[in-house]
């Protein structure tokens, strides 16, 4: 009896020690550092979310991203993301990221954050040791969980929570573990960290579930494979063309998540053709490695064209000087050459697309410039050499490549794009010799473009096989020209009317300035090509859409080299091409709305997006506004992705049904956009009627659902309205340019233009709202180091405007007059700002003029 008392003693004293329930092996001053490692990650599809744990302090992130997939389409690497860090939980900070490796069988991905954050760096442990029944740690974001609230609402309800739980279910394979599972009850966010007692991670939580075992969990080994290369990025960089021969600021980023046994040492390569390689070392500068290079040579400054050349034996390319050589009589410079033929009869392609032939003469040796050596070729060895101008050149391709302890370590490679330079569109007042004028055509319209970011309208008369250009400075048609057939495709930018011969392939372009021919091309792109556009206002690129080939596809090309762009197609497209009538883009040339496909295509760097309606309410073709963020859908506005409607959807003042709506037009140039309607009924004087009465129109700012100005009368008569015009739709039949003071319509006859004067600043001073509004459009890059401008162009019947900044990057001003200038430093980090700025007039009304603005690509 005193034996069995003894032993329950010593056990009621062992017991709290060693079995008690309350036993927590991870003390808080473990736990807290921990926490400030692990953010939230929010997907901008509205909303999958995810836990995030930081693993490397230059702000890489280690996650699952099972749950981050948006009706049921899976993200894959560069795509964007919002990550939430909570280094501080009092005040979390919302930063952009984007992902840069997914392993899709496992769901585990990388993440980088765009700015630099404070978030200490994980230990990360193994599993080696780990044993059924050991104690174990989830750190994760708890949130609402709920997908219907706002993004700033979503973060304020989240926080940083620990879930207790135990190892069981291990699953090995070959004495490693394959996976296991995380207690029975706990339930953290996926995507979170599980720490061992040492405070080590050695699992990060995923989607997976095998009840009543618990929360499925991938062991660290699997993320270690997944870090095993460093990471290697050049920063997003774009050359000015007007720059491309002076030096520029390239910049790295290589971070290696494991320890290297020496330091590492980066190589860039740049890349215009076989024979044009250079190379150039990079060197680490507080932690980027930078190096200041011209993307392009010119050697000497002698030899601004790059020449292929071919030989019986060899292909030869460099760099050549220009000269003059003589095709029979004629001289003839290389620069206007673009291919040049001795064998089998001489002949020359200039790049205007006329022909000469005739013995070649002038030109006994051409000497090659490559690399740093000159190299003779004589002219009687050559059968065939093509030139094209060093300014021609649309994107160089880079190469960077990554050693330590003279082995390589990681290598990335890509296109550094060449930006055209953005001129404004000259748009000013005509003379007209009346307020209204009609300019019959010779012909009926088939189709109708806009060029130079609305100066030009350019209509086809097929026809006559003719293209008639209406100048809006002129207020007149300046320009007919003559088409080889009637099967064609036009579309125009700022400077450059595209002409494409859809049978023979054969693509002309045009100068809007001279209207002459500047060079044609053949486009080989496999099948039927059934559209191409581009913005109004934009240099390019060009958007082609070929079907009958294996399989159908979407190209881009360079208008200027006429060269294919290497771009990523849009995934998992799931339309029919070949239902695709006419592809309709915004002035900037970004976005593109494809027409009887009810679906929006978005360029952005070298990626085509393909945007579709995830609800199916979305049952009319769009239409994108110029800066292609608002896509004109039917009575509702939508942004560029399709999600839902946009609150700023106009109010019309008239009912909208099928009877009186015809649809909404953007001005040129301007923020304002129109609504046409069918306008009240006519009488005469004994009561009858009027058939034509014509339709009326109503002015809205972009932004602004109510209407500023109603009831203007246009000349369209009622009665011969055609809505559903497969040739000319309500997009091109009205033209309004307020700064030309100017409306131009297609009456829906389609055999005239109708040219009316009409001063919008006479009729916002005639109407008798009490009106303020922006009546101008925010520049949407900058570049690093130059210096961004935007003057503010307010409109207020009180007058007495002032504006204040509310939120905008560090350095950036306003001044009392409404001029943005922000300076912009060469080492920003961001790659978009947002800012705010409130405007003020003398009544007393405000308004938030708010913009992105993001570096040029």
């Amino acid at each position: 009896m005193k034996q069995v008392l003894c032993l329950s003693v010593i056990f009621a004293v062992l017991a709290p020690s060693a079995y008690a329930k309350d036993r927590n092996p991870f003390p808080q001053e473990v736990v807290t550092p921990l926490q400030k490692s692990v953010g939230l990650l929010v997907a901008k599809q509205r909303f999958g979310i995810a836990t995030a744990f930081c693993i490397h302090p230059s702000g890489f992130y280690a996650t699952c991203l099972e749950r981050i997939p948006y009706k049921r389409r899976r993200l894959l690497p560069g795509e964007a993301l919002h990550l939430v860090d909570f280094s501080d939980p009092k005040t979390p900070k919302a930063v952009p990221a984007r992902l840069i490796r997914f392993d899709p069988d496992t769901g585990l991905g990388i993440v980088k954050a765009d700015i630099a954050l404070k978030a200490p760096a994980v230990k990360l442990g193994s599993t080696h040791l780990l044993r059924d029944g050991d104690d174990l740690l989830a750190i994760s974001t708890g949130s609402s969980g709920r997908n219907d609230i706002g993004f700033q609402q979503l973060v304020s309800r989240s926080g940083i929570g620990t879930s207790r739980g135990v190892a069981s279910e291990l699953s090995k394979l070959r004495g490693r573990i394959k996976s296991f599972h995380f207690g029975r009850h706990a339930d953290p966010v996926v995507g979170a960290p599980v720490l061992s007692t040492d405070g080590s991670v050695v699992g990060i939580v995923s989607r997976r579930r095998s009840d009543p075992a618990g929360q499925f969990v991938w062991p660290v080994e699997v993320l270690k494979e997944l870090l095993r290369q460093p990471h290697l990025a050049l920063k997003p960089v774009s050359v000015p063309r007007e720059r491309l021969e002076q030096p520029a600021l390239f910049e790295a980023e290589c971070a290696g998540f494991t320890e290297l046994p020496e330091p590492v040492s980066i190589e860039m390569v740049l890349t215009r053709g076989p024979s044009d390689r250079r190379t150039y070392s990079m060197k680490l500068i507080d932690g980027t490695y930078r190096v200041q290079a011209p993307p392009v040579v010119k050697v000497d400054g002698k030899h601004p064209l790059w020449a292929q050349l071919q030989t019986d034996a060899n292909a030869i390319e460099g760099l050549v000087e220009d000269q003059e050589i003589r095709i029979g009589d004629n001289p003839v410079r290389l620069r206007d050459i673009g291919t040049l033929r001795w064998k089998p009869k001489p002949e020359a392609r200039l790049h205007n697309g006329s022909r000469s032939s005739g013995s070649i003469s002038g030109m006994d040796t051409i000497s090659v410039c490559i690399g740093k050596k000159m190299l003779p070729i004589s002219t009687k060895d050559l059968w065939f050499a093509s030139f094209t101008n060093t300014q021609s050149v649309s994107s160089i391709r880079y190469t960077l490549t990554a050693t330590s302890g003279g082995a390589i370590i990681a290598q990335a490679s890509g296109m550094i794009p060449i930006v055209e330079p953005r001129s404004k569109p000259n748009i000013q007042p005509p003379v007209l010799p009346n307020e209204r004028i009609e300019i019959v055509m010779p012909s009926k319209i088939e189709d109708l473009i806009v060029g130079g970011g609305g100066r030009f309208l350019i209509a086809h008369l097929q026809e006559r096989r003719e293209l008639v250009i209406f100048d809006v400075n002129q207020g007149g048609i300046v320009r007919i020209l003559p088409l080889a057939n009637d099967e064609v495709r036009i579309t125009a930018g700022m400077t450059k009317l595209m002409i494409l011969y859809t049978q023979s392939k054969i693509i002309q372009r045009w100068g809007l300035e001279t209207f002459q021919r500047e060079s044609s091309a053949t486009l080989n792109t496999g099948g039927v090509i059934r559209a191409v556009s581009m913005g109004s206002a934009s240099e390019g690129p060009l958007l082609v859409l070929s079907t009958g080939g294996d399989p159908d596809q979407i190209f881009l090309y360079d208008i200027h080299s006429m060269a294919k762009l290497d771009v990523e197609p849009p995934r998992n497209m799931g339309i029919d091409l070949r239902k695709v009538k006419r592809m309709i883009a915004s002035a900037s040339g970004s976005v593109f709305a494809l027409h009887y496909e009810k679906k929006i295509l978005e360029i952005t760097g070298n990626k085509l997006i393909l945007h579709k309606d995830p609800a199916g309410r979305v049952n009319h073709d769009g239409v994108p506004s110029p800066d292609g963020e608002v896509i004109f859908c039917g009575k509702k506005f939508y942004s560029k992705d399709l999600k839902a409607p946009l609150p700023s959807s106009p109010k019309s003042p008239v009912p909208l049904h099928p009877g009186n709506f015809c649809g909404y037009v953007h001005a040129i140039n301007a923020n304002y956009f129109v609504s046409v309607q069918r306008g009240a009924p006519i009488f005469d004087t004994k009561g009858r009627e009027i058939k034509n009465a014509p339709l009326q129109m109503s002015l809205y700012i972009m932004g602004d659902p109510s209407a500023i100005v109603h009831n203007v009368s246009i000349p369209l008569d009622q009665s011969k309205i055609n809505l559903s015009d497969p040739k000319i739709r309500m997009y091109q039949r009205l033209h309004l340019a307020p700064e030309a003071r100017l409306l131009v319509i297609v009456p829906f006859t389609n055999d005239r233009l109708i040219v009316q004067h009409l001063d919008v600043e006479q009729l916002l001073e005639e109407s008798k709202a009490d009106y303020l509004f922006v009546a101008s459009r925010a520049p949407k890059h900058f570049q690093k180091g130059e210096t961004y401008t935007y003057p503010i162009i307010v409109r207020s019947r009180k007058g007495g405007v002032t504006y204040n900044l509310e939120w905008g990057p560090e350095g950036m001003t306003v001044s009392p007059k409404g001029k943005v200038t922000w300076h912009v430093p060469e080492t920003l980090e961001a790659t978009e700002e947002e800012v705010t700025i409130l405007i003020r007039d003398g009544s007393g009304q405000e308004r938030f003029h708010t913009f992105t603005i993001s570096v040029e690509k």
